[in-house]
């Protein structure tokens, strides 16, 4: 019989966490395909600031990337609004009309979480979830 190493944060992925505001750090960006090929999960893993150091993951899916909006302004630690009135005006100013999005730029940053626990769609288990994201420094 084989001897496997199973890495800790493995372990905790998929555990159930009290829904609250939590500090994080992206520790993670992978490209998945979806179930059906038609388009791409970003996904991100966060690490939490919490008693436990939980790992949570979210995803964007490729054809509806506009959800990115609040993630990327809590990165920047500005509102939403703020954050695409400046992006709007640097893309203008590059002649730009889209955002050059890399999301391997994301890991190693910091970012405030909201968290809740979902219901399973099929009637399973709920699952942990991040439903909000706001700046680093703007949540304690």
């Amino acid at each position: 019989m084989s001897i496997i190493e199973i890495p800790l944060d493995d372990l905790k992925k998929g555990l159930m966490v009290e829904a609250g505001l939590y500090k994080s750090e992206i520790v993670d960006y992978k490209q998945e395909p979806t179930k059906d090929g038609q388009s791409t999960n970003h996904v991100f893993t966060f690490n939490l600031e919490n008693d436990d150091k939980s790992v949570i993951t979210s995803r964007f899916n490729s054809k509806a990337m506009g959800y990115v909006r609040p993630f990327l302004a809590a990165i920047a630690g500005k509102s939403e609004q703020e954050w695409l009135e400046e992006t709007a005006k640097r893309l203008k100013e590059a002649g730009l009309a889209t955002l050059p999005f890399d999301g391997d730029k994301c890991v190693g940053k910091k970012v405030g979480v909201k968290v809740v626990n979902s219901p399973n769609s099929s009637g399973g288990t709920p699952y942990t979830n991040i439903n909000g994201y706001l700046p680093y420094n703007g949540i304690f």
